[in-house]
């Protein structure tokens, strides 16, 4: 139908055509519905965080928006801020990431967390197969955790940063991870 989403972070209040939304604290993560003329259809306030809170990437499939980012110390996601389907990420202390779907209206659906421990790690893009399986890719710093800490990716050689690519099921499960590099800078 043409309709494009972006997604990013913003501070304050933030003016989307006739629109504006504000954020809960210091950098919120934002979501917008524009249809093939560029006209605003909708914009959200979908993660309310207490510090850095950043959409890094989105894919859209079967009226599905997905969005990875990252966040520090807590990230709440759902309809709205006080909603009775939100649920909250807390980090470790350290950024950590996050996995959140909403529906084609602006409705959230779920979310998910990686935990990072280092504050360097960033997932920074996103594909979704037909199958519904979700491969991410970014930069590794350290480790990254997935399923509450049953499954961990480490960089290449324990130091530096290294390339990551991770596999998800559709219902975003971790099914695989791995790191490439070689201890130092890798991007």
């Amino acid at each position: 139908d043409g309709t494009f989403y972006i997604t990013g972070s913003f501070s304050g209040d933030a003016r989307f055509q006739n629109d504006s939304i504000h954020s809960y604290n210091n950098e919120d993560v934002f979501l917008a519905k524009y249809n093939n003329n560029g006209s605003l259809i909708w914009a959200k306030n979908i993660g309310w965080g207490t510090n850095r809170d950043r959409g890094s990437a989105l894919f859209v499939k079967n009226d599905t928006i997905s969005v990875i980012g990252f966040f520090k110390d807590s990230l709440i996601f759902g309809d709205t801020i006080k909603a009775s389907n939100c649920d909250t990420l807390i980090t470790n202390g350290h950024i950590n990431s996050f996995l959140v779907s909403y529906t084609s209206n602006g409705n959230y659906l779920s979310s998910k967390q990686f935990i990072g421990t280092a504050n360097g790690t960033r997932l920074n893009s996103l594909h979704i197969c037909n199958n519904g399986d979700y491969y991410i890719s970014g930069i590794l710093d350290d480790s990254l955790y997935f399923d509450n800490k049953t499954n961990f990716i480490s960089t290449s050689t324990g130091s530096g940063k290294d390339i990551i690519f991770i596999k998800l099921n559709s219902n975003k499960d971790f099914i695989f991870g791995k790191a490439i590099g070689n201890g130092n800078l890798n991007y």
